[in-house]
């Protein structure tokens, strides 16, 4: 169970009288964190733990802004020469912030405005950028979208079979999707999660 008292009395030793107030979202696993200093965001960017638990910092891009994508991005390049790296192609384009995805050569880019440019600098070099499109929240424990394992209380359900064991157990022959019940295991195949990221796609295109 998550100890509220415990991250207050964390959170306020590394950035006293700093942090306004912390909101949760237990169905997904997320911890909203209100500062009143600029400074103070940079430091909470450069967690990975709180107290006991492991975490994954983001800052949240607000309104007026656009997400997009950069590929190929070298792993070696250290995270702090990203922004200094990173600059727009084109007159007037603003980078709000750089974020590597986790380990991969894919770099996540926050822009002022609605649109996202067709290029930026990546050093001396020109880079295509993409919009970002997040992944589905899919829990790996029931196999259901919208929340992740950790907050999970159903049981655990088969990923080919959706029967309520784990699929290391499974000795069912026959696939039984455990979104829409198809003819398939519960992976990125599915025709159902297929049709929920088209519409999360298009929810980020109209920045709904």
């Amino acid at each position: 169970m998550l100890n509220r008292q415990a991250i207050s009395v964390f959170l306020e030793a590394i950035l006293p009288g700093k942090i306004k107030k912390v909101r949760i979202n237990s169905r997904k696993d997320i911890s909203a964190i209100d500062v009143g200093h600029s400074a103070a965001v940079e430091s909470l960017h450069q967690l990975t733990t709180v107290g006991e638990m492991k975490v994954r910092a983001y800052i949240s891009p607000g309104q007026g802004t656009s997400v997009g994508v950069v590929y190929d991005v070298e792993v070696s390049t250290l995270y702090a020469d990203l922004p200094i790296l990173i600059k727009p192609a084109m007159e007037g384009a603003i980078i709000k912030q750089v974020t590597r995805l986790g380990k991969s050569r894919c770099v996540k880019l926050v822009l002022h405005g609605d649109g996202i440019p067709a290029h930026v600098k990546v050093g001396h070099f020109r880079h295509a950028v993409q919009l970002f499109v997040p992944k589905l929240l899919q829990c790996h424990k029931c196999l259901n979208i919208g929340h992740v394992s950790s907050v999970c209380v159903r049981a655990t359900v088969c990923s080919k079979c959706s029967g309520l064991r784990d699929a290391k157990a499974s000795t069912v022959g026959v696939l039984k999707g455990a979104n829409c019940q198809d003819a398939h295991d519960a992976s990125s195949t599915c025709p159902h999660l297929k049709e929920e990221q088209k519409v999360l796609k298009q929810m980020v295109k109209d920045h709904s």
